[in-house]
Protein backbone atom coordinates (compact mmCIF):
# COMPACT_ATOMS: atom_id res chain seq x y z
CA UNK A 1 0.00 0.00 0.00
CA UNK A 2 1.38 3.63 -0.87
CA UNK A 3 1.28 6.18 1.93
CA UNK A 4 -1.07 7.99 0.05
CA UNK A 5 -3.55 5.12 0.00
CA UNK A 6 -2.97 4.58 3.87
CA UNK A 7 -3.55 8.19 4.65
CA UNK A 8 -6.94 8.21 2.92
CA UNK A 9 -8.19 4.96 4.69
CA UNK A 10 -6.78 6.39 7.88
CA UNK A 11 -8.94 9.91 7.46
CA UNK A 12 -11.58 7.76 6.32
CA UNK A 13 -12.09 5.33 8.80
CA UNK A 14 -12.21 8.20 10.94
CA UNK A 15 -15.11 9.63 9.62
CA UNK A 16 -16.92 6.56 9.58
CA UNK A 17 -17.28 7.03 13.51
CA UNK A 18 -19.42 9.60 16.00
CA UNK A 19 -17.81 12.46 17.05
CA UNK A 20 -18.36 10.87 21.08
CA UNK A 21 -16.99 7.35 20.21
CA UNK A 22 -14.22 8.23 23.08
CA UNK A 23 -17.13 8.60 25.52
CA UNK A 24 -18.38 4.87 24.94
CA UNK A 25 -15.12 3.48 26.73
CA UNK A 26 -15.20 5.05 29.56
CA UNK A 27 -15.98 4.11 33.50
CA UNK A 28 -19.04 3.80 34.39
CA UNK A 29 -19.44 1.35 37.13
CA UNK A 30 -19.09 1.78 40.22
CA UNK A 31 -16.06 -0.26 42.23
CA UNK A 32 -17.72 -2.39 44.52
CA UNK A 33 -20.20 -3.82 41.17
CA UNK A 34 -16.55 -3.93 39.15
CA UNK A 35 -15.29 -6.53 42.46
CA UNK A 36 -18.70 -8.31 42.40
CA UNK A 37 -18.39 -8.70 38.34
CA UNK A 38 -15.01 -10.05 38.59
CA UNK A 39 -16.01 -12.08 41.48
CA UNK A 40 -18.91 -13.42 40.44
CA UNK A 41 -18.07 -13.91 36.46
CA UNK A 42 -15.12 -15.88 37.17
CA UNK A 43 -17.24 -18.39 39.86
CA UNK A 44 -19.76 -18.46 36.84
CA UNK A 45 -17.27 -19.05 34.45
CA UNK A 46 -15.50 -21.79 35.88
CA UNK A 47 -18.65 -23.69 36.72
CA UNK A 48 -19.61 -23.14 33.48
CA UNK A 49 -16.31 -24.25 32.01
CA UNK A 50 -16.40 -27.51 34.58
CA UNK A 51 -20.20 -28.80 33.41
CA UNK A 52 -19.24 -28.37 29.30
CA UNK A 53 -21.79 -28.72 27.08
CA UNK A 54 -24.14 -25.73 25.16
CA UNK A 55 -25.37 -24.63 28.92
CA UNK A 56 -21.67 -25.12 30.17
CA UNK A 57 -20.28 -22.90 27.33
CA UNK A 58 -23.18 -20.07 27.83
CA UNK A 59 -22.48 -20.06 31.42
CA UNK A 60 -18.71 -19.57 30.97
CA UNK A 61 -19.57 -16.51 28.36
CA UNK A 62 -21.52 -14.96 30.52
CA UNK A 63 -18.99 -15.29 33.28
CA UNK A 64 -16.49 -14.11 31.25
CA UNK A 65 -18.65 -10.83 30.27
CA UNK A 66 -18.99 -9.93 33.89
CA UNK A 67 -15.69 -10.48 33.99
CA UNK A 68 -14.68 -8.01 30.96
CA UNK A 69 -17.33 -5.42 32.79
CA UNK A 70 -15.46 -5.55 36.24
CA UNK A 71 -11.80 -5.33 35.07
CA UNK A 72 -12.95 -2.64 32.19
CA UNK A 73 -15.11 -0.83 34.40
CA UNK A 74 -17.83 -0.30 31.33
CA UNK A 75 -21.30 -1.59 30.60
CA UNK A 76 -22.58 -1.40 27.68
CA UNK A 77 -26.27 -1.75 29.08
CA UNK A 78 -25.80 1.12 31.64
CA UNK A 79 -24.47 3.17 28.53
CA UNK A 80 -26.98 2.58 26.61
CA UNK A 81 -29.36 3.53 28.92
CA UNK A 82 -27.92 6.49 30.62
CA UNK A 83 -26.76 4.98 33.79
CA UNK A 84 -23.55 5.67 35.50
CA UNK A 85 -23.14 4.47 39.22
CA UNK A 86 -19.31 4.88 39.05
CA UNK A 87 -19.82 9.17 38.79
CA UNK A 88 -22.68 9.02 41.68
CA UNK A 89 -20.32 7.23 43.81
CA UNK A 90 -17.44 9.15 43.11
CA UNK A 91 -19.17 12.52 44.49
CA UNK A 92 -20.54 10.74 47.46
CA UNK A 93 -24.42 10.56 46.51
CA UNK A 94 -26.21 6.97 46.77
CA UNK A 95 -25.31 5.02 43.06
CA UNK A 96 -28.17 3.97 40.68
CA UNK A 97 -28.68 0.31 40.78
CA UNK A 98 -30.31 -1.34 37.86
Amino acid sequence: MSHDTMSTTSSTSRKIWPADMRQCNRVNVGEAERLASVMGGGVLALLGLARGGLTGSAMALGGGALVYRGITGHCEAYHALGLDTHRHHSRGETPITA
